[in-house]
């Protein structure tokens, strides 16, 4: 007896594409009924909101007939990352899918086995601490969910504890982690410089702005600088970066056409000798790097030099 149960559905974008169209489809899909309402793990085959962007174009297929379907469709609309005209995420062109191999029974037991006792990571002893319960030595994610029915722990949460991909679960954390203070990016201790405040150690960016709040430090601002996206923030640096200098801060020889050469001058300081122009630092910063050849009519002493040359040929 055939097995008629497939269908083949496409999730209708709430957007127009990328021609300007509305209403077109973003993924074409095979499988189970309640395939096109699970919840998918790819980006690409995400399933929309709103349940009406789910369309079933076929249905009561067998799998045969649904893969041809699929390729079909898939080819017909086009992959978006292989054709120009294409609309479509999918990032294969149909076909795939597990839904009628046929297991081993030798293969299913060695699956059934893999998934119990010690060799589960479930099951594996560990060693807990709770600031509350105190140490809790020995046990398994599973053993402890049943050991504090009341917590509601997941074991999914535990395991990710272990594999430090999280610090705690409800309080829960590995025993050999329980004096470790644990900080977010943003509060991790750190070295800061500034000029007229000395050497400031062991300091976040909340700390730091917390001392000193006439200046009006910007969280944002200071964790660029702790990130070495940028030299400083109002004067603060790294304790360790406090000598260093980008090449946007380096002084250079400017020239323009009313005012002249200026030697050995950094973009800031063009900056507060011409108020009136209102000089823009990331604008000035392109011309040093050749990004841009000038700014209000400042450019680079050497572009004046290689200006003149070509004018005399």
């Amino acid at each position: 007896m055939s097995d008629n149960n497939f269908v083949v559905y496409a999730y209708v974008r709430s957007k127009p594409d990328k021609f300007g169209r509305e209403g077109t489809f973003y993924y074409i899909g095979k499988g189970r009924p309640e395939r096109p309402y699970s919840n998918l793990r790819s980006k690409n085959s995400k399933k929309p909101k709103d349940k009406s962007k789910i369309l079933i174009l076929h249905k009561n297929l067998d799998e045969k007939t649904a893969i041809e379907f699929e390729i079909s469709l898939i080819s017909f609309y086009g992959r978006a990352n292989l054709h120009p005209w294409g609309v479509l995420r999918n990032l294969t062109d149909g076909g795939e899918g597990s839904s009628g191999v046929i297991v081993s029974e030798d293969t299913r037991k060695k699956m059934s086995e893999s998934r119990l006792g010690v060799k589960n990571y479930n099951y594996k002893p560990r060693d807990w601490y709770h600031s509350e319960h105190g140490e809790v030595l020995g046990k398994s994610p599973r053993e402890l969910c049943e050991m504090f029915p009341y917590m509601n722990l997941s074991e999914r949460c535990l395991g990710s504890v272990y594999r430090k991909e999280k610090t705690n679960h409800k309080g829960w954390r590995r025993l050999d982690d329980k004096d470790v203070k644990h900080r977010r990016k943003n509060n991790i201790l750190r070295d800061w410089f500034h000029e007229e405040h000395g050497a400031i150690r062991d300091k976040s960016l909340t700390e730091l702005i917390k001392m000193f709040p006439d200046q009006n430090l910007s969280k944002g601002a200071l964790s660029l600088v702790a990130n070495g996206k940028n030299i400083h923030h109002k004067g603060w640096h790294l304790l360790e970066n406090k000598n260093k200098k980008r090449k946007n801060y380096k002084p250079i020889d400017w020239y323009h056409p009313v005012y002249g050469v200026f030697i050995q001058k950094t973009a800031t300081e063009l900056i507060s000798m011409f108020p009136d122009q209102k000089l823009d630092n990331r604008c000035l910063n392109k011309v040093t790097l050749g990004k841009a050849n000038h700014h209000k009519g400042w450019i680079l002493f050497e572009q004046k030099k290689k200006l003149a040359l070509w004018r005399a040929k």
